[in-house]
């Protein structure tokens, strides 16, 4: 089981270090090209645990990694609080003088996109593809709303601070692939789910960076840097358990 995750941690910390160079250079490119090979692993992960919805050898496969945890364990809530860490740190570091690669309204915009981008996809997933959860009687296990939100997250922090330091993408998606372990921990998803979660956070997050433009364009085309001083945007998206919700606020 840990070496699973451990695994695919690895493949993850690749996607953090494709660009780095391009991202330390003095003039930051706020916008994110398209590039065919950010698919990769996104849809990699998300193709997998498509396939582990009916696939026997994986669903034995996701039997056989529940059964290696303690039926005992303690159930620990921690990841209802990780999923939203990363999206915290990058606004608050902006608070202590570390700035992002996006003022605070166009990462904003950014994060929203994302956010509905991954809300909608999971909430639909759940509502036509019956899958039960390891325990319950709930039938909309796949995939995990809860790593979803935690790699769109992670996926956030490591594009709006990578140009300051590769480490910060690595810290972001450690806490999502704990937030994934735990999901797991807490008897609430089997593997695959969880894989399917993470692939879709990732998705999500930068088809969000590659609308930015268009968005910028045909939504804030007219904003200035005085509207932007004064506008505070505010998003912050949830999941439950049972319903994933996305509260949003803007004062202009």
């Amino acid at each position: 089981m840990k070496i699973c995750l451990l695994v695919i941690t690895m493949c993850l910390m690749l996607q953090i270090a494709n660009g780095q160079s391009q991202a330390m250079d003095s003039t930051i490119n706020k916008h994110v090209a398209f590039k065919p090979e950010a698919l990769i692993i996104p849809t990699g992960l998300l193709t997998y645990g498509i396939f582990g919805v009916k696939n026997d050898p994986i669903k034995r496969w996701n039997v056989d990694i529940r059964e290696k945890f303690n039926p005992d364990r303690r159930i620990s809530n921690i990841d209802d609080f990780l999923v939203v860490a990363p999206i915290a740190t990058v606004y608050g570091l902006d608070l202590m003088g570390v700035e992002p690669k996006n003022n605070f309204l166009d990462r904003t915009v950014v994060l929203g996109t994302a956010s509905a981008i991954v809300i909608s996809a999971v909430v639909v997933t759940k509502r036509n593809v019956t899958a039960r959860r390891p325990v319950g009687r709930s039938k909309a296990s796949f995939p995990s709303g809860h790593t979803s939100m935690a790699f769109m997250s992670a996926e956030f922090m490591n594009q709006e601070l990578k140009h300051l330091s590769p480490w910060y993408g690595v810290a972001a998606y450690g806490v999502a692939g704990f937030t994934g372990y735990m999901r797991l921990y807490n008897d609430k998803h089997f593997f695959s789910e969880v894989v399917a979660g993470a692939g879709i956070g990732i998705l999500g997050t930068k088809i969000a960076y590659w609308l930015q433009p268009t968005i910028q364009n045909t939504i804030f085309k007219q904003r200035n840097k005085e509207q932007d001083s004064t506008q505070q945007v505010f998003i912050a998206p949830s999941y439950n358990g049972s319903e994933m919700v996305l509260a949003a606020s803007w004062t202009f």
